[in-house]
């Protein structure tokens, strides 16, 4: 029986169907009683007389009410309405893993994740007495929070919980059930789904939790390598694998996979179940102890399968190793890393698949425990939090749309920079307090004083300030220093509070490059370190920072009060990203994001309308921003390092060539003959250079003073150019050019708000853009010239539109979705509803990396290791003994 939408079960109205299996159907309904969504299973009418099916059902219930865990769906009710029994569960948004699976093997990082956390659920289950017997990909959900199991209707209580697994009651009635004494099924019967069925179901034997570990191996293996442990083309066949075949490691699909897992996967395959690993609690442990260990540099350590009968002898030597190593791992965090050997210890750790929002620098708690970040989604961001001695990344409450977080000088609040306001919140999460409102601020310090210090982003509102001040508690923006005009002074960033409480160090873009400043109490600056950034002053007494020609941290000894170096830098980590630079703790802990894992791990890839993608060339690195020639035969790229380069690429004699090398170049456009690229370069003065075929080099000026003017679109007549224009007294603005000289540049849209990514369609009539105007960025699509009416296209957020080459669609990015908006212009403005092609296919932490090519395709971005590059931190800890040690044996 098929319920229609209306139908009531008790509280409960049928909105829509979700799915239909062997236990059962699926609907979406609402709670009418507390007004929320629910998932509501229903036994299938033609079922309803057979008893051993309904009994199971009522079992069903029993066993989900009884086990109540983060990933394992909840049951909310159960109940009858005439013949129609059903269970009332959690609606749980996400896709099934068998799903995620049809794209590919997951990242290594995901599967030890996940693993885990599908192992902790059944580990669970098994202590409250209750056998799943069919985990499979498609009962197990993947939401934000993580994995989801589902559907127990092919379990069954074994009898055998042990204390403090369940509630009295609920234990009582599991194990009373007169089916705990006998199998399920009758002999010989088989049930689940025989990809995943241990040689014992397919037997119609007797099971335990082993069948499940069984089952789990084939999930892990599945989900390392994307494909199947066993497959067969016949029933026959595939159960004759099962049975007789041993399936080839999983590292010899997917090379990144640990050795351990391997060794793990291959305990939980083996044909007789007392030769398997025993308890899911187990395997939970070696998956995490893999996961730290791979971001770590530790060895894994390695499980041993037993031989008839369990041996715990390996498995308690791998604890004890785990236990061991993470204490070292957390006496050094405590201690500042001060280790016997006298030698720098380096930790790596995985940020899973959190994007690090660019040129944001992270930040270590004082107690060097944890540090925290801003990571984006899209066109969002948020600051997030990363333990140490742990393996997930947790957003902060409070901090949306946040930046450049920096601590109070005890660890209590955390303050951080978004588009128009400097805020701060306890370190748990809560409620953002603004301490002041101003919308172009790089980074902040928090004094002992309780006056924070800040570095404005290009003079900040005035044009002029470089750094600026104001009490933590809010009030109002005091002025410090100014730019040096003489010096050509644009930018400060990144401010450090020196020891006396008063003097800050700040470093300062001008027309020779990058430069540590000293800024005294009244006013007065002293030079201090040339070709370097982000300068930090560590207890020991040495200044940290990185150095522009070698892209590496450095530490020097330096005198705080005379602003001086004493001695030489040494320095202390390999290429570091120039986007995200290092933190240091106050016990000395480094932290830094190295190069190579941000960005050299990306592509340049095809992507038809489905997301399916073919490499374009094989040369990996940094790059950015693709932009495809008029002619779609040569695509425009940006490549970052220490500095940022133009590349081009020949689609027809697949040529890879650098055009442009001079230094900070930024955003970057094709002429609509392709006979010229207009990009942006900053330093002093900012302008915009339009480089030719031959070579030739015209500077166009789109900005004044400290301001910035970033080309965008070209139109295809050639005669207008979008930019965005920030700096003195705006945030960022919309303004045209005309390219032939015809009339001075104008705002097309200045506003209180950020607008930017402006975008011309085909015919030079209308403008697509991001606009944050309702509290959230925003696609919106305004006539040129303006008339006062705009569109909003996307919902729920968007950003990067680009119009197709026809201009019958206009695409934009929302979270790492591709969606597709119908249009027609022929006639004023038209817009569809937004369609979505495909989700995770393109890097979308940064700006706009993808575009529309010929013949309906996309050329994007993305990481080598699946759908996005997974990031890194390095923790650097005991680096002081290191220095001390090397100063005595007079290096």
């Amino acid at each position: 029986m098929t319920l229609t939408p209306g139908t009531k079960l008790g509280p409960f109205e049928i909105t829509s169907a979700l799915g239909a299996g062997g236990m059962g159907e699926v609907y979406l309904a609402r709670d009418t009683r507390l007004g929320r969504d629910v998932a509501i299973k229903v036994l299938p009418q033609h079922l309803s007389d057979n008893a051993e099916v309904r009994s199971r059902f009522e079992r069903e219930a029993k066993t989900v009410s009884s086990l109540n865990h983060p990933h394992i769906c909840t049951l909310f009710d159960v109940g009858r309405e005439g013949e129609t029994d059903y269970l009332v569960m959690e609606l749980i948004e996400g896709e099934t893993l068998a799903e995620r699976l049809s794209k590919g093997a997951l990242p290594t990082a995901d599967v030890l994740r996940l693993g885990g956390q599908i192992a902790d659920a059944l580990d669970r289950a098994h202590r409250a007495g209750v056998i799943h017997r069919d985990l499979k990909p498609a009962n197990v959900m993947l939401t934000k929070a993580g994995a989801k199991l589902m559907d127990f209707g092919l379990a069954r209580a074994t009898g055998l919980a042990g204390s403090g697994s369940g509630s009295g009651s609920t234990m009582a009635a599991l194990t009373s059930s007169p089916t705990v004494a006998q199998a399920l099924t009758a002999e010989g019967t088989i049930i689940g789904t025989f990809q995943y069925m241990s040689p014992e179901q397919l037997e119609g034997g007797e099971t335990d939790a082993r069948s499940d570990l069984w089952a789990l191996g084939c999930v892990l293996y599945e989900m390392a390598t994307g494909r199947r442990a066993f497959d067969g083309k016949s029933q026959a066949s595939l159960i004759g694998s099962i049975m007789h075949t041993v399936p080839s490691p999983a590292s010899q699909h997917a090379p990144m996979s640990p050795p351990a897992l391997d060794q793990l996967v291959a305990a939980c395959l083996a044909k007789d179940p007392a030769d398997r690993v025993q308890c899911a609690h187990d395997v939970k442990f070696q998956l995490a102890w893999m996961a730290q260990s791979s971001v770590s540099g530790l060895a894994a350590p390695t499980l041993a399968t037993v031989k008839r009968r369990p041996n715990w002898l390996p498995v308690g030597i791998a604890a004890a190793v785990g236990i061991l190593a993470t204490a070292l791992v957390m006496t050094l965090l405590g201690r500042g890393g001060h280790g016997a050997s006298g030698s720098a210890i380096a930790q790596r750790y995985s940020l899973g698949h959190a994007n690090l929002s660019a040129s944001s620098t992270p930040a270590l708690a004082p107690d060097g425990t944890y540090a925290i970040f801003s990571a984006s989604s899209g066109s969002s961001s948020q600051i997030c939090r990363r333990d140490l001695a742990s393996l997930e990344m947790t957003p902060i409450e409070g901090t949306e749309g946040g930046a450049a977080p920096f601590f109070s000088p005890d660890g209590e609040w955390i303050a951080f920079v978004t588009a128009d306001a400097v805020k701060k919140v306890p370190a748990g999460g809560g409620l953002a307090q603004v301490i002041v409102t101003e919308p172009r601020v790089d980074a902040g310090a928090w004094g002992r004083d309780e006056m924070i210090y800040l570095t404005p982003r290009a003079g900040g509102s005035d044009g002029v300030t470089a750094l600026a001040r104001v009490a933590s508690r809010g009030g109002t923006l005091e002025r410090v220093a100014t730019l040096d005009s003489t010096r050509s002074e644009v930018e400060t960033w990144l401010p450090e509070i020196m020891p006396d409480g008063r003097t800050v160090l700040i470093t300062v873009s001008d027309a020779t490059g990058f430069h540590l400043i000293g800024i005294r109490p009244d006013g007065t600056r002293k030079a201090v370190v040339a070709n370097a950034i982000c300068g930090r002053f560590d207890a020991s007494g040495r200044l940290v920072y990185f150095d522009t020609n070698s892209s590496a941290v450095l530490a020097a000894p330096f005198d705080p009060l005379k602003l001086e170096l004493t001695g030489a830098a040494v320095p202390l980590t390999d290429a570091v990203r120039l986007q995200n630079l290092f933190a240091l703790g106050r016990e000395g802990t480094l932290l830094y994001v190295p190069e190579a894992s941000a960005g050299s791990n990306t592509e340049v890839v095809w992507l038809d309308r489905k997301g399916k993608a073919m490499p374009a060339f094989e040369t990996r690195g940094d790059w950015m921003q693709p932009r495809v020639s008029p002619d779609g035969k040569r695509v425009l790229l940006r490549k970052v390092g220490t500095s940022c380069e133009l590349w081009v690429f020949d689609t027809e004699r697949s040529a890879l060539s650098r055009i442009v090398q001079d230094g900070d170049t930024h955003d970057a456009v094709w002429s609509p003959d392709g006979s010229r690229i207009a990009y942006d370069r900053t330093g002093a003065p900012a302008a915009m250079v339009t480089l030719t075929a031959s070579g030739a080099r015209e500077t166009v000026t789109l900005a004044e003073g400290s301001e910035r003017g970033a080309p965008q679109s070209w139109s295809r007549g050639g005669d207008l150019l979008t930019y965005v224009r920030s700096g003195r007294g705006t945030r960022q603005d919309i303004w045209i050019r005309p390219m032939d000289g015809s009339a001075p540049a104008s705002a097309f849209l200045a506003s209180p708000a950020r607008e930017d990514q402006p975008a011309i369609s085909s015919d030079g009539r209308f403008i697509a853009y991001r606009s944050g105007e309702t509290g959230t960025d925003e696609i919106f699509v305004r006539p040129y010239p303006p008339t006062g009416t705009a569109w909003q296209i996307s919902a729920g957020g968007g950003g990067s539109p680009v119009w197709s080459r026809d201009g019958r669609e206009l695409y934009y990015l929302t979270g790492n979705k591709l969606m597709a908006v119908p249009v027609d212009i022929r006639a004023g403005f038209h817009a569809g509803a937004p369609v979505e092609l495909f989700e995770g296919a393109i890097a979308t932490a940064r700006l706009r990396d993808y575009d529309a090519a010929p013949g309906g395709r996309f050329i994007a971005i993305r990481g080598t290791a699946g759908p996005a590059a997974l990031p890194e931190i390095r923790v650097l800890l005991n680096w002081r003994s290191g220095l001390k040690s090397a100063s005595r044996s007079g290096h």
